[in-house]
């Protein structure tokens, strides 16, 4: 996975983003927040994409929050049904719902990764998709916080014969795929296409 990361970067701080949209700029006073499911928690546990966004903006010195979670999606974020529980949880208070959260860690710029999970629901589920993301999309943005949207990479036939073989459903994640793209250009988020050309990104096809 660390290629992903050095690809994500390379996109995020050159000037070829979709829409044609200047590159990322990073300041003191930015906090970035990484949103998203398994593969943004992976992100976030192996350190890459963090390390080289430090590395790139080192005289900004960016600070950085993680509220990803495993299985996350557009209809349902761990952020506000788990991790830190609304009413409360054995006696610790709940930190609010997402605007609230992003409020308090004075969230700038936000990173999301969303999309593969629910393309399992096949073409037939893309409308709600798209609303749901619309919804997700315009709570993340708020005022005037930067938003990066992220494509989900594609499903991959694993190496170990005992698995299923996933790729036979990039034909809907590219519906998606294509949905992100379009909603990200409506909330006028920089869109990084991580599923055309890709090519052993995962361990288990997934």
């Amino acid at each position: 996975m660390r290629s992903l990361f050095f690809c994500v970067l390379a996109v995020l701080v050159s000037g070829s983003i979709a829409a044609q949209k200047s590159p990322l700029e990073l300041g003191s006073d930015d906090v970035v927040v990484f949103l998203g499911g398994t593969d943004m928690v992976r992100a976030q546990e192996s350190g890459h994409l963090q390390t080289l966004l430090t590395w790139k903006f080192t005289k900004a010195k960016p600070r950085f929050r993680d509220l990803s979670w495993e299985a996350d999606t557009v209809f349902a974020l761990g952020t506000e049904m788990e991790r830190w529980r609304r009413v409360g949880f054995r006696g610790i208070k709940g930190l609010g719902n997402l605007e609230q959260q992003l409020d308090k860690i004075g969230a700038t710029v936000i990173i999301v990764q969303l999309g593969k999970n629910e393309a399992f629901a096949g073409r037939q589920g893309i409308e709600k998709f798209k609303a749901a993301c619309d919804w997700l999309l315009q709570r993340l943005k708020g005022k005037d916080r930067r938003l990066v949207v992220l494509s989900p990479t594609p499903f991959e036939k694993a190496a170990n014969p005992l698995l299923p073989d996933l790729s036979p459903r990039n034909a809907d994640l590219q519906f998606y795929m294509e949905a992100l793209s379009q909603l990200a250009a409506k909330h006028g988020a920089r869109f990084v296409d991580l599923f055309s050309d890709a090519s052993a990104l995962t361990q288990n096809g997934l």
